[in-house]
């Protein structure tokens, strides 16, 4: 099955106009973490912030099938005091 993983912020959206062929939804999502994993490092690394941005793994027809917030790539501790 092909899927389309398209990054997208309130009204801006980057299409992915190729796609990528998985065996199934839980291939896709499976890949669709690790890419998410991988755009929010180079953010960070760049210095921009993370905000709203949502990747999207969309069917062909435009149909979105997950959505991803960049937010849930990044898992922030609490540092305690002694």
């Amino acid at each position: 099955m092909r899927f389309f993983f398209k990054v997208r912020e309130r009204d801006f959206v980057i299409d992915d106009t190729e796609g990528f062929e998985f065996l199934d939804l839980k291939a896709a999502h499976a890949e669709a973490r690790i890419a998410l994993r991988e755009l929010v490092a180079t953010m960070v690394f760049e210095g921009n912030p993370i905000g709203g941005e949502v990747l999207e793994v969309c069917r062909e027809d435009g149909t979105v099938l997950l959505a991803l917030p960049f937010k849930t790539a990044v898992t922030f501790r609490s540092h305690q005091r002694n």
